[in-house]
């Protein structure tokens, strides 16, 4: 798994914990953990970005992921920057 899944997994993972909240405390603290991640992964995804682009300037993406979920219908997963 790449890097950038994590972008979509984060989100994913706080829906159950936002479900299973019993007050505004709870939903407001799976909202920062959520989002303090999030901001965390960005922060770290500009730095990588920038250490990659300084070593490769000329190539178009620099972090891609694909997974083929089911080829005979032609249906995959792909992110990349």
């Amino acid at each position: 798994m790449n890097f950038l899944s994590i972008f979509v997994l984060i989100p994913l993972l706080m829906l159950p914990a936002l479900w299973l909240s019993r007050s505004l405390n709870q939903v407001r603290g799976v909202m920062v953990a959520g989002s303090t991640a999030l901001l965390a992964a960005a922060v770290y995804l500009v730095f990588a970005f920038l250490d990659a682009r300084a070593l490769d300037p000329h190539s178009e993406m620099l972090f891609v992921d694909s997974v083929q979920w089911f080829p005979t219908l032609h249906i995959s997963y792909t992110v990349g920057v």
